[in-house]
């Protein structure tokens, strides 16, 4: 087991003192929302385990921020960006994304691997774009002797 898959974002929930339900969020559009002063998180019902992980993630780094209710603008946008940023990076061992991309093509093959979700992945790899260099320029040491052989100019 990795230690990134040894992160349980319950039990971690459990530490910070929060009680996490399932219910309807208050906004449409979340899959979960912490109340600080009740020391609460709801998760809407229904989502993969997966997603319900990297919400819950989310939902802890509010809850270690300090993070209260701000209106919808700029500021709420960069905040939720932050906090996507920091449970990606709880979730990911970049070594073990870099080392699944240069043996399969496939980013939801990745995501399976990782147990993650495709948003926290996106997120990460926006943020960590040198894991995906790092795999391309391993990748291509490592088929550049065989397309060296393969090229066929006619002449032989």
């Amino acid at each position: 087991m990795y230690r990134y898959d040894a992160y349980d974002p319950w039990a971690h929930a459990e530490q910070l003192g929060l009680n996490v339900r399932r219910g309807t969020p208050s906004r449409p559009d979340h899959d979960g929302e912490l109340y600080l002063d009740q020391r609460l998180v709801i998760l809407r019902p229904g989502m993969t385990r997966r997603k319900e992980r990297f919400t819950l993630t989310h939902e802890n780094y509010h809850a270690i921020r300090g993070d209260r209710p701000i209106p919808e603008g700029m500021l709420l946008r960069k905040r939720e960006l932050k906090v996507d940023r920091l449970a990606a990076e709880r979730l990911i061992d970049p070594q073990r994304l870099q080392r699944l991309m240069i043996e399969h093509p496939d980013p939801g093959h990745w995501c399976l691997e990782l147990n993650i979700t495709a948003r926290a992945l996106r997120v990460y790899l926006q943020y960590h774009p040198e894991v995906r260099l790092q795999a391309e320029a391993q990748t291509d040491l490592c088929l550049g002797g065989e397309r060296a052989v393969i090229e066929y100019d006619g002449a032989r």
